[in-house]
């Protein structure tokens, strides 16, 4: 998210707005810890399935699983890219079923003593 914050207040030089998007964001991934499971499912099918969910915020979207009381927020996308293609680099472990972007689930599945 810090990424956002400054990608708005460097090339609109708009602080106060990044600060305000940065905030609604912030405030959207907290709401997700009443009924996590309302917002859209998406299922990858890339080298294992996996279902991740979409919440909105604005022209954001907050792409995170939800496992039993659990939510862990994966990626914050702004909506007009190609989500499908850049949710391709998620990961799934296959010892513990975390989700994690390509390069860190190496580090993960080296750590873990499964």
């Amino acid at each position: 998210m810090s990424s956002i914050y400054d990608y708005i207040a460097d090339v609109f030089e708009a602080p106060e707005t990044a600060m305000l998007q940065y905030n609604r964001i912030a405030e959207g991934i907290n709401s997700l810890a009443l009924l996590p499971m309302r917002c859209q499912q998406i299922v990858l099918k890339h080298k294992k399935e996996m279902t991740v969910r979409q919440l909105m915020v604005d022209n954001y979207s907050v792409i995170y699983t939800a496992v039993n009381e659990t939510v862990t927020v994966l990626r914050v996308l702004y909506s007009s890219s190609d989500i499908t293609s850049r949710l391709k680099k998620l990961v799934k472990c296959g010892y513990c079923g975390c989700v994690f972007t390509s390069a860190i689930a190496f580090l993960h599945s080296e750590n873990l003593q499964h």
